[in-house]
């Protein structure tokens, strides 16, 4: 009786299970805050001055080392026009195809995070390079699944939206601050 239970506990988890299938092709851009970082180093007046700044601007700071602190804010921003003929020409063209047969087997099943072992076959053919996948891990938060497809491409899938986001992360400085823009490149069927 305990194992037809079972049996069934885990069809039914499988059956609410879905993973992406066919092709996946790149049809956009969406960025909805950027990062600005400043290290200060507070062992001298004019770095204690420019943390007290910081503090009052609603940047949270928080101790590195030897009194020297690491203060972040996050802010609303959108794309430039270079940002966007760059990230274009990187992705323009780029494709994901994952297969429509795959077997699933449960590596983690913990209230916060659900891990599975995928076997489907995903061909990557992105920013210029093409590889191809068999297996891949899947943790599932939520309505979200981050699919780690290989050492350098991890994805986003939104089943209820049916499309896979790529994160891209826009680098660059400013006077004293490093500026970080972390942009969802969008793919959809």
């Amino acid at each position: 009786m305990k194992l037809i239970l079972v049996f069934l506990i885990t069809s039914l988890s499988y059956a609410s299970f879905s993973l992406p299938s066919g092709e996946y092709l790149q049809n956009g851009f969406s960025v909805s805050k950027q990062r600005v970082q400043e290290v200060v180093d507070t062992r001298y007046m004019s770095g204690l001055q420019r943390y007290e700044q910081l503090r009052g601007e609603g940047y949270n700071c928080a101790y590195a080392y030897n009194m020297i602190y690491r203060c972040v804010k996050f802010m609303p921003t959108q794309l430039s026009e270079g940002e966007v003929n760059r990230l274009n020409t990187i992705y323009n063209g780029s494709s994901l195809y994952f297969g429509y047969d795959f077997r699933v087997e449960l590596i983690n099943d913990a209230p916060m995070l659900i891990e599975h072992d995928v076997f489907q076959s995903v061909e990557i053919d992105i920013a210029g390079r093409s590889s191809k996948v068999k297996q891949y891990l899947s943790r599932q938060l939520s309505r979200l699944h981050k699919l780690k497809l290989d050492d350098e491409f991890e994805v986003i899938y939104d089943k209820n939206y049916d499309r896979l986001m790529l994160i891209h992360e826009l680098r660059s400085r400013s006077n004293r601050a490093n500026i970080s823009k972390q942009v969802k490149v969008l793919f959809k069927k």
